[in-house]
């Protein structure tokens, strides 16, 4: 059983707080000093409307100690972090903060000047380490070689009892505190009908921040890349320079895997799409890898196309930069891995995600082909 752990800590988020009054277009300052970076690069992240952390700026730091300066439109979630340390420092910007840490543990930083932030991190603190912990020791259980069938299924009966009972608090809370900021920002935590069904319950001044508004755009923007829709159309180079057009596979199958260097369950998966690659290649099947990276790992994405043998064309989103991901956005992809199943006459005829997306994909396929 794959855990996403950066899933199940959206996941076990449960905190009150409402949206604080933010003036708009202020300038904030974000000051810092970590013990141990010296003159290293630091990067501000902010979390967009899509649950993506887009980069926002980039500074030097001088002797440890970093700064920036933003006016933020909305409330939003941040990140910094910093080149070759582990971790990150996350925070709500509502006013000027302080970070004060150690490189060594770049995530235990204090951050003080939000409110928001403080009860975030003792809510983190009491509520969500303890139960990582036990999600992460029934998974090292699970990894034990001798370990019989009946007892691994059990572990993991207990880790999605775990997780299940997490997201029923999370609904409970959105349903109890339709005023908190915290209920929109966990709206991305619930699975795709949940979310869209919750985002209503919200009250009007939450209504209108960018994160509802995403949500309900994107909920009527899948219904046209669904099933039985007309697959958006591009063309692009992929990662060796060539030209790729959809339109030039019309007449023939395509499968567009969606996958990332930094996905641990897509490296999984590499083998049984390179199996199903090498078994319809020659039956007009086109596979299409759409590698999600940021462009500072292009280098290592390169070597596990090359080590895994992926011989099908693979077409490069940069994830740090939204002008460059323009295949992943207009197929609302979201989840990862992910496949979409386009039939000769350029609809998608399937769309699903993890290997379970894959296998029944490939079902798909053999009903169609055979």
């Amino acid at each position: 059983m794959e855990i996403n752990y950066n899933k199940l800590l959206q996941l076990l988020l449960g905190v009150v707080f409402l949206a604080p009054v933010l003036c708009l277009g202020q300038s904030l300052s974000v000051k810092g000093k970590i013990d141990g970076i010296g003159n290293k690069k630091v990067y501000l992240f902010v979390r967009d409307a899509h649950n993506q952390d887009m980069l926002l700026d980039s500074t030097i730091a001088a002797k440890d100690r970093f700064a920036f300066t933003h006016k933020p439109e909305e409330l939003r979630f941040y990140t910094i972090t910093v080149d070759s340390v582990p971790g990150g420092v996350t925070f709500f910007l509502e006013g000027d903060i302080q970070i004060a840490g150690d490189s060594k543990a770049i995530w235990e930083s204090s951050v003080t000047g939000s409110p928001l932030t403080d009860e975030f991190k003792d809510y983190e603190r009491q509520f969500i380490v303890p139960a990582r912990q036990k999600i992460i020791a029934l998974s090292n259980s699970m990894q034990d070689p001798n370990l019989d069938q009946g007892r691994r299924e059990e572990l993991g009966r207990q880790q999605k009892e775990i997780v299940d009972a997490t997201r029923l608090q999370s609904e409970k809370y959105i349903r109890e505190h339709p005023d908190s900021f915290l209920s929109l920002f966990k709206l991305h935590s619930l699975g795709t009908e949940k979310k869209r069904q919750f985002v209503g319950l919200l009250s009007q001044e939450l209504q209108e921040h960018s994160f509802a508004k995403a949500i309900r755009d994107e909920a009527q923007f899948e219904a046209s890349v669904s099933a039985g829709k007309p697959a958006p159309g591009f063309t692009i180079q992929d990662m060796k320079g060539n030209a790729v057009s959809l339109s030039d596979f019309r007449g023939q199958y395509v499968l567009l895997d969606f996958w990332g260097s930094w996905c641990g369950p897509c490296i999984k998966l590499i083998p049984e799409t390179k199996a199903a690659y090498e078994k319809y290649k020659d039956k007009k099947v086109q596979f299409m890898g759409i590698a999600y990276d940021e462009e500072k790992d292009r280098a290592k994405l390169s070597g596990l196309i090359e080590k895994h043998g992926m011989a099908w064309p693979q077409i490069f989103q940069d994830m740090s930069d939204e002008s460059k991901k323009g295949v992943v956005r207009s197929y609302l992809v979201t989840s990862f891995p992910s496949v979409i199943l386009i039939n000769p006459e350029g609809s998608i005829v399937y769309r699903g995600i993890g290997q379970d997306g894959l296998v029944e994909a490939l079902k798909v396929l053999d009903k169609e082909i055979n």
